[in-house]
């Protein structure tokens, strides 16, 4: 039997007839292998380029949420803890002011605190020695004392007039400079109570190193933050850290941009150019006499600087917050992989990854800067 013959033969057999169309399928199962590894190719570069544009926006971000909150925290709480250690030393009150109203002992803490020097935690701010808010609180009540009172010499320089100075123009989101010296002080402990004037220049200037420390830590957190989020930095190094297309310097340009808008925070520092001292000397007959008054400068002081209170941020600031607050929508194109079928799917479909980034805290308006300073900023990712 020839060739030709027992083909034509096993052609005619019932089992031969699956073999023609299976032989015909076979282009078609490769070029389901091919779209198969296409299609995976094209999913695992939209996963890098989403995982990529999450994880720059956030590390962004999180230098805003840490210089906001940072800023927060030595606004009040890190003074107010510090001067909260002084609360146990104390002094007498001076015998002619006994049964007047007045407590026996009087503390450093009361010093400074009635005198204006530095705000605290709720709920008692007549007192102001409060426990440590709950880990849960969203209100953490900072407030200056409202009691104290400052005292001028008079033009014949004989006598002293008083009036008082509250904080409740320190107490707004853009708070006015002050121009004059600011009592730090309370005159009436000082007046009725056995200080001496060594003792109040020690406690003085132990105070006031911590403003100048705080100081330091403001300027050094602004010019962090300041390197970081120029020309968004960190989301380009960010984003290119987790790509192989393309350099830092042309890394997803478009979100960069639109991002760079809102990392321009401005925190200003409110400062004062000079602060009351007053001092007396307590004789042991149980005579007092509040005695000096001097209006000390940061250059009489030795420091060089201007004495650091607090910050805030300014009127643009605040309305990026409240942007931010709500979420900036990052929308980055990408560059598809070459596929086997020569499409362009980049100019075709134009691809692009999505995020909405948002930093809030728990307070409406989003300002928990200043006043009333809550560091709990927090960042949030969402599609």
């Amino acid at each position: 039997m020839c060739l030709t013959e027992w083909i034509s033969c096993k052609l005619s057999e019932k089992k031969a007839q699956i073999l023609l169309p299976s032989v015909l399928l076979v282009p078609l199962f490769i070029l389901v292998v091919y779209l198969l590894f296409d299609l995976t190719n094209l999913s695992i570069s939209k996963n890098q380029h989403q995982f990529a544009l999450d994880n720059a926006a956030y590390s962004q971000m999180s230098s805003v949420s840490s210089y906001l909150n940072a800023m927060a925290m030595i606004n009040g709480p890190v003074l107010y803890r510090v001067m909260y250690t002084y609360q146990d030393d104390k002094v007498p009150i001076i015998p002619d002011y006994k049964g007047m109203g007045w407590p026996d002992e009087i503390s450093v803490f009361d010093l400074f605190y009635l005198g204006g020097a530095f705000p605290s935690i709720g709920p008692d701010h007549e007192k102001g020695l409060n426990g440590k808010p709950r880990a849960e609180s969203t209100n953490w009540d900072l407030q200056y004392s409202m009691l104290p009172y400052d005292y001028k010499l008079t033009r014949n320089d004989n006598e002293l007039s008083g009036h008082y100075t509250g904080r409740a123009d320190w107490m707004r989101p853009q708070p006015k400079p002050s121009t004059e010296a600011e009592p730090i002080m309370n005159w009436d402990i000082i007046e009725k109570y056995q200080w001496t004037s060594q003792q109040l220049l020690e406690y003085f200037i132990e105070y006031l190193k911590w403003p100048f420390y705080e100081g330091d830590i403001y300027r050094n957190q602004t010019y962090m933050f300041e390197q970081v989020t120029k020309n968004a930095y960190m989301f380009r190094e960010g984003y290119s850290t987790n790509v192989k297309d393309c350099k830092p310097s042309e890394c997803a340009k478009q979100s960069a941009r639109v991002l760079s808008r809102y990392l321009k925070i401005h925190i200003l520092p409110f400062e004062l150019k000079a602060v009351k001292f007053y001092s007396q000397d307590y004789s042991g007959d149980g005579s007092s006499h509040v005695g000096n008054i001097m209006d000390l400068t940061s250059e009489k002081i030795g420091m060089g600087r201007d004495i650091f209170m607090f910050s805030y941020a300014d009127a643009a600031t605040i309305s990026k917050l409240r942007v931010l607050e709500r979420g900036v929508v990052l929308k980055q194109p990408f560059k598809t992989p070459a596929n086997s079928f020569g499409k362009n799917l980049t100019q075709k479909y134009k691809p692009f990854t999505r995020v909405t980034v948002s930093i809030a805290c728990p307070r409406r308006g989003n300002n928990c800067v200043w006043p009333n300073p809550l560091p709990k900023y927090n960042i949030i990712l969402r599609p």
